[in-house]
């Protein structure tokens, strides 16, 4: 059995948090290595769906995607309303795109024309 009282492993608990608040930012960085941007959204279906269910979302959206929102709005709210009672949701989906950290030349400075 360990003679030490509880408060001591408490505070020292608390001394190892400050101080590694207070070395965060002498940490090394990780270069991030993806670079994520909207790429609209998808649908998913809540529960497992039917031929006819699924036949008819897929149809109300392929209807969707051709509508232009800003000048079909109402045609748009309309297929909303249709899609709102199905048992389906949207989910955003992001476009994942590399950082590309890479020299055009490694031996060789961009000053001399590398």
């Amino acid at each position: 059995m360990d003679a030490t009282p509880a408060f001591t492993d408490t505070q020292m608990g608390l001394l190892k948090a400050m101080h590694f608040i207070a070395t965060q930012d002498q940490r090394r960085k990780v270069k991030q290595k993806f670079v994520y941007e909207s790429d609209g959204s998808t649908t998913r279906a809540t529960r497992c769906l039917t031929k006819a269910e699924r036949a008819e979302i897929t149809a109300l959206v392929e209807k969707l995607v051709i509508l232009d929102p800003r000048t079909q709005q109402d045609q748009v709210q309309q297929v909303m309303k249709d899609l709102a009672g199905k048992p389906i949701k949207f989910v955003p989906v992001k476009r994942e795109m590399r950082i590309d950290y890479s020299k055009s030349y490694p031996y060789r400075a961009k000053k001399r024309g590398g």
